[in-house]
């Protein structure tokens, strides 16, 4: 669900260290535009295509997983592009 901002964004960090904040913002607004719409699909197909209770909820909560390790990747990748950028420095 990255559609490669995860490299754009540590490619711009690393050139302009003062945008990280407002590159990291972005980047996960983008994300969560994805993220919801995907989750909806996801959610109406399952809903669509199986009525059992326990199919819906796996399919959910595979999709809900797969958002959070994106958004954990993302964070990840931030910090150490930030990192890298100039030593040890906290935002």
């Amino acid at each position: 669900m990255d559609f490669g901002l995860h490299q754009v964004a540590i490619r711009a960090v690393a050139r302009d260290r003062s945008m990280a904040l407002r590159i990291f913002r972005n980047s996960l607004g983008l994300k969560a535009m994805w993220a919801i719409g995907a989750l909806v699909l996801l959610i109406a197909t399952a809903t669509l295509l199986r009525h059992e209770t326990d199919v819906r909820l796996a399919a959910t909560s595979s999709a809900v997983s797969l958002v959070l390790r994106s958004y954990m990747r993302r964070c990840a990748a931030s910090c150490r592009a930030w990192n890298a950028s100039a030593g040890t420095a906290s935002w």
